[in-house]
C-alpha cells in the first residue's frame, strides 16, 4: 500500500469523478481513501467500490494547500 497521495479516477453513474488522497485500505471489494484534496473534504475517509475504479496514479510532492499534480512515471 502506498503512503503517498494518489489520484483515483472512477466511473459512477456514467460520469468520471476524481478523488485525491492517501490510501488507508486497499481491500479486494473496496478502496478506502483519506481525502487530501479538495480542502472542503480534507480529512474524511471515503470508501470507493473497486469495480468503479478506472485508474490510480501517484501524486507528486507539493506544499499543503497547493493543487496536486500527477507524478511522472
Amino acid at each position: 500500500m502506498s503512503e503517498n497521495e494518489q489520484v483515483i479516477r472512477l466511473k459512477r453513474d456514467g460520469k468520471t469523478e476524481t478523488r485525491i488522497g492517501i490510501p488507508v485500505c486497499t481491500g479486494p471489494a473496496s478502496y478506502r481513501l483519506l481525502v487530501t484534496w479538495p480542502d472542503r473534504n480534507e480529512g474524511r475517509i471515503i470508501e470507493i467500490p473497486r469495480d468503479e475504479i478506472e485508474s490510480i496514479s501517484e501524486v507528486g510532492a507539493r506544499p499543503r494547500g497547493r493543487p496536486p499534480r500527477i507524478a511522472p512515471d
